[in-house]
């Protein structure tokens, strides 16, 4: 959460003469943090609008952050990731919080059920 914040501190204090942020501070800023590396990527609907790598792709400085190149585990800011598209999917009508998710799955003969409670549905809202 700590480095989102940060990243999205640099993003608000881009220089004003350019749409990159300063990297530099951004540099210093992921050292004074002991943060090795990081990637901004800023896009919008139709497309990227900012990439770049800073510092070291691990704990050790042997290789540099590519944005292009570089992979990351996302570990749990993929949950965040996921629910923003099932509540964009839920503002869209296209599914319900509270509809059992077996009537989105794909294979009708294979139903998704807590082991110990087999008569509840399972439902986005509880997912979520």
């Amino acid at each position: 959460m700590f480095s989102l914040i940060l990243i999205a501190t640099f993003l608000v204090s881009a220089s004003s003469n350019s749409n990159c942020p300063n990297r530099q501070a951004i540099e210093q800023s992921l050292n004074k943090v002991h943060i090795p590396g990081a990637t901004i990527v800023v896009v919008n609907a139709t497309s990227i609008l900012y990439e770049d790598g800073f510092g070291y792709h691990s704990l050790l400085p042997t290789k540099i952050m590519d944005v292009k190149q570089s992979i990351f585990a996302l570990a749990s800011i993929s949950k965040t990731f996921i629910a923003v598209a099932a509540m964009q999917l839920v503002e869209k009508e296209l599914v319900d919080l509270d509809t059992d998710i077996n009537q989105y799955l794909s294979e009708p003969d294979r139903k998704i059920f807590h082991p110990d409670f087999p008569t509840n549905p399972i439902t986005l809202r509880k997912l979520l």
